[in-house]
């Protein structure tokens, strides 16, 4: 009966133990099957040529952009996200397409929501979190 009263301390400690090392262990394994997307690659406002928005519901009404310092400040306010961007286009049914030229090369983003939760995503980039603020200018500037 006595070793008996020393065996459930002993292993209550050492699965406590083991789930201590399990989940310090985990984290690294978890990071790198799952990594954050780098920052997000938005082109400096100098080196931009053209700005162009269009609605996934109505693609044929794009717009030039003239002022877009405020878009990129947004962009550049965006957090990265452990999800993968592995199509052309996003999945979402409802999204605005931007499209900013540079004399090097066309960066393509797209915005869209899910639940109640705005995502800027750069296909093959990244995907990352933005606030209602984004998809509110992308309203105003098609309102002009």
């Amino acid at each position: 009966m006595k070793k008996e009263k020393w065996l459930i301390p002993v292993v209550v400690s050492v699965s406590a133990v083991l789930l201590v090392i399990f989940a310090v262990g985990a984290y690294p394994v978890y990071n790198y099957l799952f990594p954050m997307a780098e920052a997000i690659v938005c082109p400096a406002g100098d080196d931009i040529t053209s700005v162009s928005l269009a609605r996934s519901s109505d693609p044929s009404a794009a717009i030039e952009i003239s002022d877009f310092a405020t878009l990129l400040q947004t962009f550049r306010n965006t957090k990265p996200t452990r999800n993968w961007s592995v199509q052309d286009y996003p999945a979402a049914e409802t999204y605005y397409t931007i499209e900013i030229r540079t004399s090097e090369r066309q960066h393509r983003y797209f915005v869209y929501t899910e639940g109640s939760q705005v995502y800027l995503e750069s296909p093959y980039e990244g995907v990352y979190e933005a606030n209602q603020e984004l998809t509110n200018l992308l309203e105003n500037l098609f309102k002009g």
